[in-house]
């Protein structure tokens, strides 16, 4: 792991409008300055085409530092025909490796409007998931409790 202290991660399909939100979201993220001014931004990239190069595609990414992973190409497709067909590129956003002490999860319409110090404190003293949808854990057992929590 870098010695980093934000990594924020998203998953989108290869559009103008998600590089357009990617963008958006990236720059809410360092515009909170301070620790969030060194954010990096790591996306995954997933569709049943040939990756190209993204970096040169869109030049403004790496100012934001913005990392594009593209997800495996079979592993995308045999999605397909699932139900859903995106969650290749869905999951791949809890993968390692990490490169911060924090791993923000979020989604490319998402807009940081003040900084997530509160979260961060909490999760420093008891690591785990927290502040999830609908305010539950997508893995059993989580360590993450809230009073309206249930199992």
């Amino acid at each position: 792991m870098e010695n980093r202290w934000l990594e924020v991660r998203t998953a989108i399909s290869p559009s103008d409008s998600f590089f357009n939100r990617v963008r958006f979201m990236a720059l809410s993220v360092r515009s909170m300055s301070g620790k969030y001014a060194d954010a990096i931004t790591r996306v995954a990239v997933g569709s049943d085409e040939e990756p190209y190069d993204l970096d040169r595609h869109l030049p403004w990414s790496r100012e934001l530092g913005i990392e594009w992973y593209w997800v495996d190409r079979e592993e995308f497709s045999s999605w397909k025909n699932s139900g859903n067909q995106y969650a290749a590129t869905i999951i791949h956003r809890f993968r390692p490796p990490f490169a911060a002490q924090n791993v923000l999860v979020l989604d490319p319409d998402a807009i940081a409007l003040k900084p997530f110090d509160e979260l961060f404190a909490l999760v420093s003293e008891k690591p785990c998931v927290a502040g999830v949808m609908a305010h539950k854990s997508p893995w059993r057992g989580s360590p993450f409790k809230t009073p309206s929590s249930q199992d």
